[in-house]
């Protein structure tokens, strides 16, 4: 009896065809938690990437929403100071 490809199947299949399936199998099953774990830690990396870039966001928001009051602040004041001109000129 052949193992692998183009296996010609007995009904009791050899020891050495149990052991070729058993290390192909348990190489199948090494390789497939070696993929998970591949892939496990690119989705930390991928978290973690994600959370900066949240953070980075939060921050540029923050920063934006402190300029836009400073800004408006300064336009009131602007404003107060053209008025004030404007009526002492008349």
């Amino acid at each position: 009896m052949k193992c692998g490809k183009g296996m010609h199947y007995n009904i009791l299949p050899s020891v050495t065809c149990l052991q070729f399936f058993r290390r192909a199998y348990e190489k199948l099953q090494l390789e497939k938690e070696q993929e998970v774990g591949m892939l496990k830690e690119q989705n930390q990396r991928l978290q973690v990437q994600l959370n900066n870039s949240q953070l980075s966001v939060q921050d540029l928001k923050k920063k934006s929403s402190q300029q836009i009051q400073e800004l408006e602040s300064h336009i009131s004041l602007l404003t107060r100071k053209v008025i004030m001109i404007t009526f002492n000129g008349l």
